[in-house]
């Protein structure tokens, strides 16, 4: 009898944020200090991404919000943004891995 699991573990919320992140192509590299330690910022304890709201303004006067994802170089602290719909879009259409439809 093997103690392994039945099926591999799936991807957390951050594992596929940065597989989004290396299949969309994104440079590594950080704009500010050229170091390449980039950390998804998440919750530590629930080890799940953070959604961060951004107030945003708009013409009727009533207030929005958008969604981001951020990220953070772990050299100089510069935070990078992106749209947490578009990401949710995109990873929508890759399979998750150690799921029963991989």
């Amino acid at each position: 009898m093997s103690d392994a699991p039945e099926h591999p573990p799936k991807e957390t919320d951050v594992e596929r944020i940065r597989r989004y992140f290396d299949v969309r192509g994104f440079s590594h590299e950080c704009p500010v200090c050229h170091t390449s330690g980039w950390t998804v910022i998440q919750d530590p304890v629930l080890e799940s991404i953070i959604v961060f709201r951004l107030p945003s303004g708009s013409p009727s006067g009533q207030s929005a919000i958008f969604p981001v994802i951020s990220t953070h170089c772990a050299n100089c602290g510069y935070v990078r943004q992106f749209s947490r719909a578009a990401v949710d879009k995109y990873l929508g259409t890759l399979p998750r891995t150690g799921s029963a439809s991989s």
